[in-house]
């Protein structure tokens, strides 16, 4: 008997029709029915929980275990409710089958459910943000290939259980004269099976290669698959979506407002739209309009961590810091990614703007634990650890940039002014001599050395580099007229020579050697 239990499993797989004849005047045992009960509940419950993304709001653990606790009793009522309207429909045909036989075609039918279990654990190993929306963004294009061929196998599945199923319909219904038209009915459902299959698989592919385009800021790529895909559709949603986050990232705030404003035309109620609208509008420091934009997209996706970054970098601009943290952590509530991590950078900038210097360092070391080459980040570390007046940690940040960009001159420069704020004028001016020999077209190191020399008393030396300031970039003069390190030599008939000349440069003199207003300017 247990060879042919066994047997009679595998032969719905191999030999649907035969196993039909065979099964004819027999019913599903308790074990039977419960084990694919499971592999119908199982399956049907993990594709639902990937669908709707559950894994925003539940762990992938939590997610298994309501699939084993549910599976069987979903798949039980499944396959119950399929009998009777397999029963039933037939019936209008003039068919001859019973509810028990139904039973039985439905119930052995979904046998090919329970080899999709396997290829579910495989899913979950490899891929263990599959209940996410987070699935695709760290996606290379191979593990792209491995899950589509997961898919493919899937796919193959639920074509093989529509087989089975037709089979025994037709054979316990006895439409003969139907036979031909419901094998047709199946081919034409497989077919689309087939095209849905590579469709997703096409937009799969897509979309990591949007976000490989996204994370190295690659926005000229996103730009032309986008408009690529609106010479075929002008309508495309998505596109035209794509094209406004790639204009927008390029600076192009105007051109990706018209392609926002596209979206809106058609769909008003897009939040993806809506949300481009707001950070374009609050990058053109509209801010008010910005809030006005994101707050509805919010009313019409109230879970998404993105707008509530967003909402935050508004509430930045705003200066209204307390709806700026809390916006900003309701988006780490919502769960924190690569995508999203911005909300601990936007709140290590309030807190710098609020002095409260330890808890913006907390926020942009949690930051950098998702975005580890930052420069920005690491530079408001340096200032927030200089503001502490804890220097070495402000010089490990800033030989951390310079790790990641050894060329980045502003740096260099910031790092010798630490040694210069802090006394250590040695150190200060073999790195700002270093400066002049690496860059002599950049203002920065004569500067320094001009800053030594005024506080070492030294006048002619002084000036002799605050005229290669001058030469180079009249701008950066600006900051002797202000710097505590030039009040030993600002009132010097040659210093007072040297801001005359800045502001005749600057335009503010009329031909005559006037000033045209009594109002100086500083750009």
């Amino acid at each position: 008997m247990e060879n042919e239990s066994n047997q009679s499993w595998f032969s719905f797989l191999t030999q649907p029709k035969n196993s039909f004849e065979v099964w004819r005047e027999k019913r599903l045992t308790g074990l039977q029915l419960l084990f694919l009960s499971i592999g119908l509940g199982g399956t049907n419950i993990l594709n639902r929980f990937y669908a709707v993304e559950m894994g925003e709001h539940f762990s992938t653990v939590t997610l298994i275990i309501l699939a084993i606790i549910l599976g069987p009793l979903a798949g039980f009522i499944g396959i119950k409710v399929g009998a009777f309207f397999a029963e039933k429909i037939g019936r209008l045909f003039k068919g001859k089958a019973t509810y028990r036989q139904m039973e039985n075609v439905v119930g052995w039918s979904v046998l090919p459910y329970i080899l999709m279990i396997p290829l579910w654990i495989v899913e979950i190993i490899l891929f263990p943000d599959i209940f996410t929306a987070e699935l695709f963004n760290s996606m290379t294009e191979q593990e792209a290939f491995l899950f589509n061929l997961l898919l493919f196998f899937e796919m193959i599945a639920y074509g093989w259980s529509m087989l089975i199923f037709v089979i025994g319909f037709v054979k316990y219904h006895e439409f003969k004269k139907m036979k031909p038209f419901v094998y047709i009915l199946h081919a034409f459902v497989f077919f689309l099976l087939i095209f849905s299959w590579g469709a997703g698989s096409l937009q799969i592919t897509d979309t990591i290669q949007q976000n490989q385009a996204i994370e190295t800021d690659d926005y000229e790529s996103i730009l032309t698959n986008a408009e690529a895909e609106l010479e075929d559709e002008p309508t495309d949603l998505r596109a035209l979506n794509n094209k406004a986050y790639a204009l927008i990232n390029e600076g192009k705030f105007e051109e990706g407002l018209e392609a926002v404003e596209e979206v809106l035309a058609i769909e008003p109620e897009n939040d993806v739209a809506l949300n481009n609208k707001g950070w374009a509008l609050n990058m053109m420091e509209r801010n008010k309009e910005a809030l006005e934009a994101i707050q509805k997209a919010l009313e019409i996706e109230p879970n998404d961590a993105y707008e509530y970054v967003n909402l935050g970098n508004i509430y930045y601009g705003l200066q209204e810091y307390e709806q700026g943290i809390e916006a900003f952590h309701m988006a780490i509530d919502y769960g924190i990614t690569v995508d999203t991590a911005s909300a601990y950078y936007g709140l290590g900038l309030i807190y710098y703007d609020l002095s409260e210097y330890n808890k913006s360092i907390q926020n942009m070391e949690t930051y950098l634990t998702y975005m580890p080459d930052d420069i920005d980040a690491f530079w408001a570390l340096a200032n927030n650890y200089d503001l502490l007046g804890n220097q070495p940690k402000a010089i490990e940040m800033v030989d951390e940039i310079l790790g990641r960009d050894p060329h980045n001159v502003p740096v260099h420069t910031y790092k010798a002014d630490l040694h210069l704020y802090y006394d250590q004028i040695q150190e200060a001016e073999t790195m700002y001599q270093e400066i002049i020999t690496s860059y002599p077209e950049y203002p920065d190191g004569y500067y320094g050395m001009a800053a030594i020399a005024a506080y070492n008393q030294n006048l002619t030396e002084a000036v002799a580099n605050l005229e290669m300031v001058l030469q180079y970039d009249s701008y950066y003069f600006e900051n002797a007229l202000h710097d505590p390190f030039f009040d030993s030599i600002r009132h010097t008939a040659e210093f007072q020579a040297l801001e005359a000349s800045y502001y005749e440069n600057d335009g503010i003199y009329d031909g005559n050697g006037e000033f045209e207003d009594e109002t100086i300017h500083y750009d």
